[in-house]
């Protein structure tokens, strides 16, 4: 439907593109939150190690390992890691609009807009970016739970880690890009990257803080209010419609 509507945006065709984003806003929202941890359940698990589980269809128990509960616990927890993963490819970053019909281009706006708003996505990635995703803890959680194999597997981990972080820098980036950052999100962000220090030999800056940097700068970029003539879309700016922005 996305395709066919950038392609062809007829009345009806702008018309069924606005029904679906309303009819899908709870997905949209829900992006990058996975499920919260419910330790009833894994206290219930913990149980069936001392006074086993009932086998169905008979009145018998089964004492469970607790090296099974172990496992099974810690495949919950290594597969939130894989779950963001999972989801950075299906919404790899929020769509350019400048070139589509005016009136398109107030939907997307508007639409993106509030699933910020309503579901603080901005803060959620700046949250994964910055403490969740962290490579050291992960890597040692790993390894804890047996779950890191050759070095073949080890790099594949690491290449999954950046990939991730890197979508979620360029989801920053591309907001920031079409709508500026809130004050809130730039003051975030020059405190992480003054605290920046290269890892790299030559000093160069990797590709996921590199892109951090360049969202940053955009939400400074002055240039949309000369090149834009939405009105109602330089408004929305937060360098316009936040006073205290540039302070």
């Amino acid at each position: 439907m996305i395709e066919h509507t950038f392609a062809n945006p007829t009345e009806e065709a702008i018309s069924n593109f606005e029904k679906c984003l309303k009819r899908y806003k709870q997905i949209f929202s829900s992006i990058l939150r996975n499920p919260p941890k419910n330790e009833g359940n894994r206290e219930q698990l913990k149980i069936h190690t001392l006074q086993g589980i009932l086998i169905s269809g008979s009145s018998r128990t089964m004492v469970v390992s607790k090296d099974l509960v172990d496992e099974c616990i810690s495949i919950f927890d290594i597969a939130s890691l894989y779950s963001t993963a999972r989801q950075m490819p299906q919404h790899p970053g929020l769509p350019r609009v400048s070139e589509l019909p005016q009136k398109l281009t107030s939907i997307i706006s508007s639409f993106t807009q509030s699933i910020v708003e309503d579901s603080n996505i901005l803060d959620r990635i700046m949250d994964l970016w910055e403490i969740e995703l962290d490579i050291t803890n992960e890597t040692l959680l790993l390894i804890k739970n047996r779950a890191l194999g050759s070095n073949k597997h080890q790099n594949q981990v690491k290449e999954l880690f950046q990939e991730i972080r890197l979508a979620l820098a360029a989801a920053i980036f591309n907001w920031s890009a079409q709508r500026s950052l809130p004050s809130a999100i730039v003051i975030r962000l020059i405190k992480i990257l003054s605290k920046y220090k290269s890892t790299e030999a030559s000093g160069s800056i990797d590709d996921v803080t590199l892109t951090m940097l360049f969202a940053l700068l955009y939400s400074y970029d002055t240039s949309v209010l000369q090149e834009q003539e939405d009105r109602r879309l330089i408004q929305n700016l937060n360098m316009v419609k936040d006073g205290e922005f540039t302070q």
